[in-house]
């Protein structure tokens, strides 16, 4: 890789991290218990977005997105969550598939703490022939299998 490529791609990285932090996405720590970040602040909800890790889908690592504003990455093995005003949001990612109920829509009250799982697929383009384009869906969990999948030893990452 050129040197003035790997200098963009690092610079698009920063960026990245730059604008997580500006819009209050806070990273899961290390070891992945999600009860190590509290509750919500006063008048807020909280939602945590997270993906498990399973590579042999996809590799891919789409922009999670609330009522179409972008608020972080879905990472494999991947967790954050986002501090909100009480309010109806629409969990998005993004995905060249399309499905039916694909993305999650949630009501949120001040104090409530939400899941909400990316899953990913391969699905046939309807473009070309035997061509696979990765598909995502968000979903919203039950807290306790939520908590299970967040503790899985795989190891959800950090920063």
């Amino acid at each position: 890789m050129p040197m003035a490529e790997g200098l963009r791609r690092f610079g698009r990285s920063v960026s990245l991290v730059l604008i997580l932090v500006g819009f209050g996405c806070t990273q899961l720590p290390q070891g992945g218990a999600a009860q190590t970040a509290g509750p919500p602040p006063p008048g807020t909800a909280r939602i945590w977005i997270y993906r498990v890790y399973d590579p042999s889908i996809t590799l891919a690592t789409p922009e999670v997105r609330l009522n179409g504003q972008a608020i972080g990455v879905a990472q494999l093995s991947g967790a954050f969550y986002k501090d909100v005003p009480p309010g109806v949001y629409y969990v998005t990612v993004d995905s060249r598939g399309v499905d039916v109920n694909q993305f999650a829509q949630v009501a949120l009250a001040a104090g409530q703490t939400v899941y909400v799982k990316v899953d990913a697929e391969q699905s046939l383009g309807a473009a070309c022939r035997d061509c696979k384009v990765d598909a995502f869906t968000t979903r919203v969990m039950p807290p306790q299998l939520a908590q299970i999948e967040l503790n899985e030893p795989r190891g959800f990452s950090g920063p």
